[in-house]
């Protein structure tokens, strides 16, 4: 009970300390609202903390519901057109087409769960809105920027216990860290030597995927500062990288190389990007000496595929075989409600069997079963225009700053998401979709910052400071 109280204190303490700053309340809550929930939930009903009912789509919702009271307590209703709006629309616009077909197709018998599945997809998305519809300064991406540190540093502190569970020194961690590591190890096939970091629902894949942007925008941060914020920022990129490959997620690992050599490219500095280069290339020798990589290619070096990679062509097959009968898709979610009866071979290793459904494990074939070749090329557009929008922003032209640092992070960190979505359905799952849309909108907004400080000089006090109802 005094654990809940005093739980419940700290959450209100801190949203009154977040509305009675003049930053977006956004900028701090969104990475840490996707990040932890998942972890948190799990902690809750396995060990009894008072954050059994959080989930990322109630994070969601608390930071909007924050979002609109910030603006009360500032009097603050201005808006402006979303930046950018042409490239992000059709893809928005044929996701809310695709559930109107998918309620009338596939989906008929499930329309509540349907409507519910939307409402989960549309949260990240509405973030987006409410961050993307706002002038950016520097000091905004700066505020990001440093969240985006803090959530990897507090990810990594879990993400350590993890590794010292698996090296079998259990007395080195905290008892009930060490208590809810046990019960992963038992209920989940990864959890005794994949590092899963803060999303043990959701599983080490998608934790690699969630940290690639995080990584790309911590990289550039160190390659354009100086000092020891230099080292502080290469140190907390080289923690995410090091959670990153033990996850032993081989799309999440493809998508770091490439963030790592295209970041050399979005901020035009040959010479930090050769060291950027470098360690782009000591990453891609150390992922190549892990255990799956090493088994995937001494397989293919016999000509033939490993059993993962045997099921990825099975399922792309399918989707592939069918689309010429579904020129618009089925629907919204709709893959998984006909995969079951479309796939000739159940997936081998109990993960899946025949009649049950079925990830694509391809964000672009998911979006060609669900939306058709429009749903690929408006996901084409989208992630096409956002490399563009990164790459200009961070131009020659551009004072090194942080706006400069963010963009090329973002940007490199954007391409590498774009190659790990060739393993996955990442954008189904909404921690990793939050933080895609997050940095979306930031990218959007923060085209043309400018330096004008967050808090003006003589600024008018809040509503809370002086009284006022």
């Amino acid at each position: 009970m005094v654990i809940r109280f005093a739980f419940f204190i700290g959450v209100v303490a801190w949203g009154m300390w977040l509305l009675r700053r003049r930053e977006d309340p956004l900028l701090v809550l969104v990475p840490l609202a996707v990040a932890f929930p998942p972890f948190l939930w799990y902690a809750g009903g396995t060990l009894g903390w008072p954050t059994g009912i959080l989930s990322t789509r109630v994070a969601l919702v608390l930071c909007l519901a924050c979002f609109v009271a910030h603006r009360v307590v500032w009097d603050d209703f201005s808006w402006r057109p979303v930046n950018g709006r042409l490239l992000v629309m059709p893809h928005l616009i044929l996701v809310t087409a695709s559930v109107i077909w998918g309620a009338f197709g596939v989906g008929a018998a499930d329309v509540p769960v349907l409507a519910n599945e939307f409402v989960t997809w549309f949260l990240p998305v509405a973030v987006f809105f409410a961050v993307a519809a706002r002038s950016r300064t520097e000091d905004d991406l700066a505020v990001a920027s440093r969240t985006l540190l803090f959530t990897v540093v507090l990810a990594g502190v879990v993400a350590a216990t993890q590794v010292l569970f698996f090296l079998s020194h259990e007395e080195l961690i905290p008892g009930q860290l060490a208590q809810l590591a046990r019960r992963v190890a038992d209920e989940t096939w990864f959890g005794s030597f994949r590092v899963y970091g803060t999303f043990p629902t959701i599983g080490p894949n998608m934790f690699g995927v969630f940290l690639l942007i995080p990584t790309s925008v911590l990289l550039s941060r160190a390659a354009g500062a100086s000092g020891a914020t230099r080292w502080g920022w290469g140190l907390a990129a080289l923690l995410a990288i090091g959670m990153l490959v033990g996850t032993y997620s081989r799309g999440a690992q493809a998508g770091l190389v490439v963030a790592c050599l295209g970041l050399p490219m979005w901020r035009r500095s040959w010479r930090m990007g050769t060291a950027i280069a470098g360690l782009g290339a000591v990453v891609a020798v150390l992922v190549a000496g892990t255990a799956p990589w090493q088994h995937a290619l001494r397989l293919f070096a016999g000509g033939q595929l490993d059993m993962d990679a045997l099921e990825r062509l099975n399922i792309w097959q399918t989707i592939l075989r069918e689309a010429p009968a579904h020129p618009m898709g089925f629907g919204f979610n709709g893959w998984l409600r006909v995969s079951g009866r479309l796939m000739d071979l159940g997936v081998a290793g109990g993960a899946n069997t025949i009649g049950s459904s079925y990830p694509a494990e391809n964000q672009w074939f998911r979006e060609l079963a669900d939306r058709g070749l429009a749903g690929v090329a408006a996901m084409a557009l989208l992630v096409g225009g956002l490399l563009v929008v990164t790459y200009r922003a961070a131009g020659a032209r551009t004072p090194s700053g942080w706006q400069r640092d963010f963009m090329a992070g973002a940007g490199a960190g954007i391409a590498g998401f774009a190659i790990a979505m060739l393993t996955g359905d990442h954008l189904t799952y909404d921690s990793v979709a939050g933080m895609f849309w997050f940095t979306a909108a930031l990218v959007l907004s923060g085209a043309r910052a400018d330096a004008r400080a967050v808090v003006p000089t003589s600024s008018p006090a809040p509503a809370l400071s002086t009284g006022g109802v």
